[in-house]
C-alpha cells in the first residue's frame, strides 16, 4: 500500500520509486531476453516490433507483449514484487 507521501510524489512527479526490485543477474537476464527478442531468436514472436530512428544512431523500438514471446517477459508481468503495490 502507498503512503500519503507516496501518493504526493506520485500526483507531484508522475511516478514513485519503488526501490530495487531485481538482482543484477535478474536484471542481465531479462536484458539478454529483450536482445534475443528483438533480434529475432526469441521462440516465439511478439505481436510487433516498430522501430523509429536512423540506423546506427540510437533509436526508440517498440515490442507490442513481449509477454508472447518469451517466458521470462510472462513472469516479469506478474512478479509479485511488482505487482504487490498496483
Amino acid at each position: 500500500m502507498l503512503s500519503d507521501a507516496q501518493v504526493t510524489q506520485f500526483r507531484t512527479r508522475g511516478f514513485v520509486h519503488g526501490g530495487r526490485i531485481y538482482s543484477d543477474e535478474e536484471a542481465d537476464a531479462l536484458r539478454a531476453r529483450l536482445f534475443d527478442v528483438m533480434e529475432g531468436r526469441s521462440a516465439r514472436k511478439p505481436e510487433n516490433i516498430g522501430g523509429w530512428g536512423t540506423e546506427g544512431v540510437n533509436r526508440v523500438v517498440q515490442i507490442v507483449n513481449i509477454f508472447e514471446a518469451d517466458d521470462l517477459f510472462l513472469r516479469h508481468a506478474y512478479e509479485p514484487r511488482i505487482t504487490a503495490d498496483v
